[in-house]
């Protein structure tokens, strides 16, 4: 059986106004909060639940999604045929987690350089022209590279 997803809106909650005074709101099948407009209702509401999410859940769980892509290519990835691309991205890998060691160990008044030198090292894994492939053969956790790029 396929399942179908349908975005809830003021025109769910009016054609299911009946079945929610006898069950109740659906909710997030994550987090147990009541589902509201902009979240996503299995399209087999009362019956199944399976596909409920809020919008904060829906995101998170595509961020899951990424990561175990993200972990499941970085088991294979092989270091780049280009030896300065490799490494630059090895490079930038080391001084990011120096940066973040370094700045967890500051004095107050070392924080506010290695705030900076970690601003500068994050802002350079952000806009590297560096592969995918690159970043994940030096070693780069998907957690890592989503820090650079928020």
């Amino acid at each position: 059986m396929s399942r179908t997803c349908h975005t809830v809106d003021k025109s769910f909650f009016d054609a299911y106004s009946d079945v929610i005074a006898q069950v109740g709101v659906p909710k997030c099948r994550e987090c147990g909060k009541q589902l509201a407009p902009g979240d996503q209702v299995d399209g087999h509401w009362p019956y199944f639940s399976q596909y409920n999410l809020c919008r904060k859940c829906m995101l998170e769980d595509a961020r899951g999604k990424r990561k175990s892509q993200w972990e499941a290519e970085a088991k294979l990835a092989k270091p780049t045929e280009n030896p300065l691309e490799m490494w630059l991205a090895e490079q930038l890998v080391h001084d990011f987690r120096n940066a973040k060691r370094f700045l967890s160990q500051s004095s107050e008044d070392d924080r506010g350089y290695w705030e900076g030198i970690l601003q500068e090292v994050t802002t350079l894994i952000a806009i590297a022209p560096v592969s995918k492939q690159a970043w994940q053969a030096a070693g780069l956790t998907f957690d890592e590279m989503e820090e650079c790029l928020i």
